[in-house]
């Protein structure tokens, strides 16, 4: 059985003439292939053909309880069965994965959704982590699997997602297999910049990855693209404004840009779009590419 079969790949065939190379989706912990059904329609009318897979410890695998090393290596598989090198999206752990993969294997280029950081960069945890994180910490310790459905996720992660759709999102999650959750909590893998193109994109409403976060991630992989969507919260894959962002990824992944930093604003005029008003949105803005004192570990 081929790696993509064994991760029970959903594939999603190219409307008309193929636009760009083969889409690889890995999604974040706890969620599924499912999170991207709605993008593979549009990657299929945009005319990309596109695989959105069930990363191990998920899926028909729930319960299984992988290394994040586990998860890139069976990745790996995947990627070299396709015939032309792919592009990856990997929302959340997903884009991790994609970092770690970056400089092992040929891809045509990456895309980090709402991303999680690898180590060199500096997390802070926010206010509003610290209860669920508390709630969670013995049964993580003792080796148990975590279940954050409930209020943590519609606070934090679905924020952004009408009330009237939480619950049939949270019948869909698993349970946080026990490793991954460690190390993305606790110890978080070290990756090499990726050599290939990269694209990263956030929310300014995301309340579980700071979008200061993702532009420390655009500043390591040094030729990376930042795109923040004032409008996004941690899951654009199921968001109403979320198509905005994937019709852009996909414009770019035809034709990759090189570095630039761009806040995208979905707000209207009259809502006030402006720098002052930015201003009140980012009460501490610092762009991607200013000289940050410490930003990594170990680093100036």
């Amino acid at each position: 059985m081929s790696a993509l079969e064994e991760m029970n790949a959903k594939h999603v065939e190219a409307q008309g003439e193929a636009k760009g190379p083969p889409l690889l989706l890995l999604h974040g912990i706890g969620n599924g292939a499912w999170v991207w059904k709605r993008d593979q329609q549009t990657m299929a009318q945009a005319g990309f053909s596109s695989w959105a897979v069930d990363l191990p410890g998920h899926g028909e695998d729930t319960g299984a309880n992988p290394s994040l090393e586990q998860v890139c290596d069976q990745v790996m598989r995947a990627v070299q069965e396709f015939e032309e090198a792919p592009c990856i999206i990997g929302h959340s752990m997903g884009g991790l994965i994609a970092q770690m993969l970056a400089p092992r294997v040929s891809l045509h280029s990456i895309v980090l959704v709402c991303s999680a950081a690898p180590k060199p960069i500096r997390v802070v945890p926010q206010k509003h982590h610290i209860g669920p994180a508390l709630a969670r910490i013995v049964p993580t310790l003792i080796g148990r699997h975590v279940d954050f459905s409930g209020r943590p996720y519609r606070e934090i992660g679905f924020n952004c997602i009408p009330e009237s759709e939480h619950e049939a999102l949270e019948s869909q999650l698993s349970p946080w297999p026990n490793k991954l959750t460690k190390q993305l909590v606790l110890s978080r893998p070290k990756v090499e910049p990726a050599p290939c193109r990269v694209l990263v994109t956030c929310g300014l409403q995301d309340r579980l990855i700071s979008h200061r976060v993702a532009r420390l991630i655009g500043d390591y992989h040094n030729n990376a693209v930042t795109w923040r969507f004032d409008d996004l919260g941690h899951f654009p894959p199921l968001e109403p404004g979320g198509g905005r962002l994937m019709s852009a990824v996909l414009e770019w992944i035809q034709d990759p840009q090189g570095r630039r930093v761009l806040e995208i604003d979905a707000f209207r005029p009259d809502e006030g779009v402006g720098g002052p008003t930015r201003k009140a949105r980012n009460p501490s803005p610092v762009r991607s590419d200013s000289r940050w004192k410490g930003r990594f570990k170990g680093g100036d």
